[in-house]
């Protein structure tokens, strides 16, 4: 096992290719990678996948980690769900190495696959390899955050880019950074697939309720988050609700006993699916305090439910919130602004029709109706799948 491991560069192994002409859009592989219990690129592939059922396109998903309800939930509908338990050793690559190892087949027989994050870079070039010799096979990349920012420490190579035929992003700028880094193939742009509106209702008028909907990591820099809240007078009735786990709650426990704010910070742990509609309406407001993001998946469910956003300006925040009108941006580097734009935010939630939910529901619908996003993505997948001008990265 350990040999397949680490031979994938030299793996030419004998590979089911369908040699049939490949027009029809009927069926997509969703490589994943490692699958976490809940977060944005998982709640993505939930949702593409359900998309790509209710209009009777089968899909699979490959990926490795432990059973998740997400997953559970596309099992039970019959979609299939190609997960590998092991998922030890990341540091080195190993739950990827042994994921390619043991899907080789689907790698050569899949028509289009479809990468909502990247994998290590050696597991891509092999999967090239391996599609070389399937005429109708294509990958493509969705890029999970704003690429100047996934790759501002070690900038992808060349090898890497071609690895895809097409390329998604959720900006204009995201455009611009792949180019920047020289990506010659076609890139779109397109949201994360939105879920629809429904009717809601407005918070409770007091306390100010702060929320944070997202895994308690790094990336997400909430010790920024709590100074913020900490620059708000103790006075002032609000709480910062915090949904989500991760590799820092203790640490951020022990910042907010630091700060004095144990009576302002709940730490509510994960959140079910199936409860996380209830957790975003108990809030009047969320806040975003990321060091890199794409276009969270969070935060399009928050607007949804019709709760308006104040983010830094990272991934697609800045175009998404330039406006004004679902919510507004902060620094990086002043908590005490932050503060006072939560207050202030919240202040016109309460005071402001334009921050009523329906209001925020209407900006959201008309900039990210369910359907048409979901029919750009068959479209752009059929033009893909069609094309027959194929990059070849890896010779």
């Amino acid at each position: 096992m350990f040999l397949l491991l680490f031979s994938i560069y030299e793996f030419n192994g004998d590979v089911v290719i369908a040699n049939q002409p490949s027009e029809a859009l009927d069926h997509i592989t969703v490589a994943v990678g490692g699958f976490a219990p809940i977060g944005g690129v998982e709640t993505l592939v939930h949702s593409l996948a359900l998309a790509l059922h209710a209009r009777n396109i089968s899909a699979e998903v490959i990926c490795w980690g432990a059973q998740s309800p997400l997953l559970a939930d596309l099992e039970t509908l019959g979609i299939p769900v190609l997960r590998t338990r092991f998922q030890w050793g990341c540091r080195w690559g190993l739950p990827d190495r042994l994921m390619f190892a043991l899907r080789r087949r689907q790698w050569g027989s899949a028509k289009l696959i479809v990468f909502p994050k990247l994998l290590r870079p050696e597991v891509h070039l092999a999967i090239r390899r391996t599609q070389r010799t399937a005429d109708n096979s294509r990958s493509v990349l969705i890029t999970p955050y704003r690429p100047a920012e996934m790759w501002a420490s070690e900038p992808p190579s060349q090898q890497l880019l071609e690895c895809f035929d097409a390329i998604i992003t959720q900006s204009a700028d995201f455009e611009a950074d792949l180019r920047k880094y020289g990506y010659k193939g076609p890139v779109s742009q397109l949201p994360h697939i939105p879920p629809k509106c429904e009717l809601v209702v407005p918070s409770a008028p007091t306390p100010l309720t702060i929320g944070f909907l997202g895994r308690l990591a790094e990336d997400k820099r909430l010790d920024y988050m709590l100074e913020a809240v900490s620059s708000i007078p103790r006075s002032f009735d609000f709480r910062l609700e915090l949904f989500g786990d991760g590799p820092l709650k203790t640490s951020l426990k022990e910042r907010v006993t630091e700060l004095g704010l144990g009576t302002k910070v709940k730490f509510n742990g994960f959140v079910e699916r199936s409860k996380i509609k209830a957790a975003i309406d108990s809030c009047s407001l969320f806040a975003f305090s990321s060091r890199t993001e794409g276009l969270p998946v969070a935060a399009i469910e928050i607007l949804s439910r019709g709760r308006p956003i104040v983010a830094t300006r990272v991934g697609i925040f800045p175009e998404l919130l330039a406006d004004g009108t679902l919510g507004r941006l902060v620094p990086s580097d002043d908590p005490v602004y932050f503060g006072r734009v939560l207050v202030e935010l919240g202040g016109e939630v309460l005071s402001n029709p334009s921050f009523a939910p329906q209001s925020i529901q209407d900006v959201y619908a008309a900039r990210f109706g369910n359907s048409a996003v979901v029919d750009n993505y068959v479209e752009l997948f059929q033009q893909i799948l069609s094309s027959h001008q194929v990059s070849r990265g890896v010779q």
